[in-house]
């Protein structure tokens, strides 16, 4: 605290933090959270598919989105299949592939480079095949690769439409918790 010439405190300094401030730590209290509950979860499911599962859950809730998405690669036919969705309408998707070359998962798998897009529907990457599929109206998306460390991307997730907008340290922190959940 600092304090003035004559050694009272400053009536700012009694105020405590700006609300904005408040905001910011409440935050990353939440994605400290999300992070510890991955890494719980990296112990007590011993198969990959549900952590893989819980993973998604958890960045879901952490960045207040909407959706979401896990996408594997599937070798043999080259296409990025969907193993797990949590939009209620498109559980249909979860078995459906496309080639590993489309779409902003297609580019981010390639590149093994995360990408946080706004104005999904402009990005010239956007597969929109998928939102006519589910009837989603895709607005925003963080899209991470999924990787071992030091590997090549075994799929990639997508976590779509914020109640907030979407920030890099969001993209940070699904960058994290991707990392636990490939870790497997």
């Amino acid at each position: 605290m600092n304090e003035r010439i004559d050694g009272e405190p400053r009536d700012e300094d009694l105020l405590g933090p700006p609300a904005d401030l408040q905001a910011e730590l409440k935050l990353r209290e939440r994605q400290l959270h999300a992070i510890h509950r991955v890494t719980e979860a990296l112990f007590s499911h011993s198969l990959v598919d549900d952590m893989l599962r819980e993973t998604l859950a958890v960045a879901i809730e952490v960045l207040q989105a909407d959706a979401g998405s896990i996408q594997l690669h599937d070798v043999p036919s080259d296409t990025l299949v969907f193993r797990h969705v949590t939009y209620p309408q498109a559980h249909h998707l979860i078995g459906y592939g496309y080639p590993a070359s489309r779409g902003i998962s297609g580019h981010v798998f390639a590149t093994a480079k995360a990408e946080l897009t706004h104005q999904a529907r402009e990005n010239p990457n956007f597969n929109r095949e998928v939102d006519q599929i589910t009837g989603y109206h895709t607005e925003s998306m963080l899209t991470v690769p999924l990787k071992r460390l030091g590997g090549q991307p075994l799929g990639v997730m997508q976590i779509l439409n914020s109640r907030h907008r979407f920030e890099e340290r969001d993209l940070k922190v699904l960058e994290v918790l991707s990392a636990q959940a490939a870790a497997l």
